[in-house]
Parts: C-alpha cells; sequence; structure tokens
C-alpha cells in the first residue's frame, strides 16, 4: 500500500528540525531536493526505507559550525548538539526529535544497535551535563524504544533525570516552521504522494531498442574475443566473469537513462552502494542505460556510456574475495584489443572497459597523466 505522505506531516517537520540542526536556514531547499529525486524512485512508499534516504541526504555536506553559528543561531540549550561528532550528533538529535526506536535509528545510520546505545548514552550526559538542571528528579525509560528482541540499550539511560530530557526535547519542538516552511513542508508531502509511476523513459522505442542491442552486440563481441591472458591482477578471472555477465545482457534489461554520470549516485545509494565516487574525466558523461545484477553475492550496477564506447560497473569487491594493493589506483590488464581497468575507493569498486589498448582507456581516465 502506497504511503500517505498527507497524514505525515509529523515526519516531515522532524526532518526538517533535523535538518535545521545540521544545515541552517538551507534546511527546507534541502528536504524539497530530496523528496523531488524520492518521489521517482519506489521506496517513497515506506516509511523507514523514505526516512533512511532522507536522513541519508542531510547529513551529507553539512556546513562548518561556525558558518552555522554565525547564520542560524539555536537556542542556547541546543547550541552544542551542533558541537557533537558524527555519527553522536545524528543519534542524538534524531532520537529526540522522530518516533522511530533505537533499533531503527542505529540502522538507517549503519550503526549495530548495541554499540548506538553506548553512543546515546555518552553523548546524551555530555549534553546534560551543559543544559540548566531542573528541580525535578525522577527518571525515565530510555530515549528510544528498542524492540523486545533486541539487547537493552545502556543501562545508564535509564537513570537520566526526566526533567532534563523533557526540557532538551521542549527544546527540539520549539523549533517550529513559520507558515510559509509549513506551507512547503505539505508541498513536499504532495509531491512525494503524486510520485511518477515511473522514471524512466518507455522501453518500446524502436529508435532507442535498436541502438542499445547495437551497442550491447557491439560489447558482447569485444568480449568473446578476449584470450585466455595470464592473470596480472588478483581476481582477474573473476572480474572477467563479472564483465561478461553484464554485457551478455538482453536489451530490455537495460533502463534508459538520460543523465549526467555524477548525478547517479542517489540511484546506485539505493541499490546498496555508498562510498560513490567517479575519475574527475568521467563527471560530465552522458549515461545511456543502467541495470543491476547479483553475482556472487555481491550487487552489481552496470552503466553504459555511448561517447566512449564503455561500460562501468559499480560493485562491493569484498564479497568477492578481490583484493587491491591501494586505492585510488587504476589496475589495468588486457587480453588482445580490449582493455579494461579496475580501482577501488572506500567500499565501492569500478570496472572500466573498452575495446581497444591500455594507452586508449588510461586517456579516458587518466588524460593528464602520461602513457605507459
Amino acid at each position: 500500500m502506497s504511503l500517505q505522505w498527507s497524514n505525515e506531516i509529523p515526519l516531515l517537520l522532524s526532518l526538517w528540525r533535523f535538518a535545521s540542526i545540521l544545515h541552517g536556514k538551507d534546511a527546507l531547499d534541502l528536504l524539497h531536493r530530496t523528496a523531488i529525486i524520492l518521489s521517482r524512485r519506489p521506496e517513497s512508499s515506506d516509511r523507514f526505507q523514505a526516512f533512511t534516504f532522507f536522513t541519508r541526504k542531510i547529513r551529507r555536506g553539512t556546513p562548518p559550525l561556525a558558518i552555522l553559528e554565525k547564520s542560524a543561531p539555536l537556542p542556547n540549550s541546543l547550541q552544542p548538539l551542533r558541537s557533537l561528532p558524527e555519527p553522536e550528533r545524528s543519534l542524538l538529535c534524531l532520537s529526540l526529535c522522530s518516533d522511530f526506536p533505537l533499533a531503527k535509528i542505529s540502522s538507517a545510520l549503519g550503526i549495530h544497535q548495541l554499540d548506538a546505545a553506548k553512543l546515546l548514552d555518552e553523548s546524551l550526559q555530555k549534553i546534560l551535563a551543559i543544559i540548566p538542571s531542573p528541580d525535578a528528579n525522577p527518571t525515565i525509560p530510555p530515549l528510544s524504544p528498542v524492540d523486545n528482541s533486541s539487547p537493552p540499550p545502556n543501562a545508564s539511560l535509564n537513570s537520566t533525570p526526566i526533567s532534563k530530557i523533557q526540557f532538551l526535547r521542549s527544546e527540539i519542538n520549539s523549533l517550529q516552521p513559520n507558515s510559509h516552511q509549513l506551507d512547503s513542508l505539505k508541498e513536499i508531502a504532495l509531491l512525494l504522494e503524486r510520485r511518477s509511476a515511473s522514471w524512466i523513459p518507455s522501453l518500446r522505442d524502436p529508435a532507442f531498442l535498436g541502438f542499445l542491442a547495437a551497442c550491447l552486440l557491439f560489447l558482447a563481441i569485444a568480449w568473446w574475443l578476449l584470450s585466455q591472458s595470464s592473470r596480472s591482477l588478483e581476481g582477474e578471472q573473476k572480474l572477467k566473469s563479472l564483465l561478461e555477465n553484464a554485457t551478455q545482457a538482453e536489451a530490455t534489461e537495460y533502463e534508459p537513462v538520460s543523465t549526467s554520470l555524477d548525478q547517479i549516485d542517489d540511484w546506485l545509494a539505493l541499490q546498496g552502494l555508498d562510498d560513490f565516487w567517479l575519475p574527475n574525466s568521467l563527471l560530465d558523461s552522458k549515461a545511456l542505460a543502467v541495470r543491476t545484477f547479483p553475482f556472487e553475492g555481491s550487487r552489481v550496477a552496470a552503466v553504459l556510456l555511448p561517447e566512449q564506447q564503455m561500460i562501468l560497473c559499480f560493485f562491493d569487491p569484498t564479497p568477492l574475495d578481490i583484493s587491491f594493493p591501494n586505492e585510488n589506483v587504476w589496475n589495468y590488464f588486457q587480453s588482445g584489443n580490449n582493455t579494461a581497468a579496475v580501482a577501488i575507493r572506500g567500499r565501492l569498486c569500478i570496472l572500466a572497459a573498452i575495446r581497444g589498448t591500455r594507452a586508449q582507456l588510461q586517456n579516458i581516465l587518466q588524460p593528464d597523466k602520461p602513457n605507459s
């Protein structure tokens, strides 16, 4: 059943408060841009996945603390929240302003629940030591409820003074949008509710199918001609198998896109592929089509680049047991007239391939480096 975003204004309000603490006056614009992206994805119909997607975007590229304090000051009691390191800052803010339990919040932030409980307790004690000390001193259960099947959080949370917690929550709830901002949040809810059924053009276009089929045939023939050369890179044979899997797909298995390559990071994130990066020479390249497929326990995202006659594969190399001596270094392997290069940064590996020589591929990936 589709999520009724018109009933989820409280969720958007919580996200706006979270974004206001991390981004100041840019919070509403960030939520709107994120909603536009999410409105094209089926994940917008699931409340927790939408929460996770918003949280991921809000935590990116936060301004320096000095700029926030000058352009978008908070009440004195909330100002210490901004000075907390990540992920403690996001963990505490979301625990105070959202209705999700700790298990869900820690999952959205990519933290183990037991570690999250400890971090939450430590960061909470730091903040409570700074804010004014109320008179009352009863105790309350943990900030965020935990599933019965999950281990309890740090026990010291159970002895946190309730008056201080209530004060901190009331201070966060005092961050209220004005009438214009509230109208904008309602527009965001309508945007998500009216999400388009599809973000891609029709696959029945004969011209597109013909061009895509020609590209796939070209790539398939190119890799069929690869000879079994000696291995020069650990896992090279496995990488060849992965690439053959990517190029032997039917045209209808690819989804056509019309965007520059540097705009697919959100699509990759939805496939579970984080730490997005690209060589600078490909940032403005146009993507023709995309697809995902499983390969030996890893999720692979393939992208076709018509201008370079290139296929790019994005994947996490850990399940494939492929290692690299250095990060940010292209490792080339060649067979006949066909060349591929693979490099890793963080948890994301990129495999690029063309039919040609190493010098030709290096000129695409590293145009400023002399050919070797």
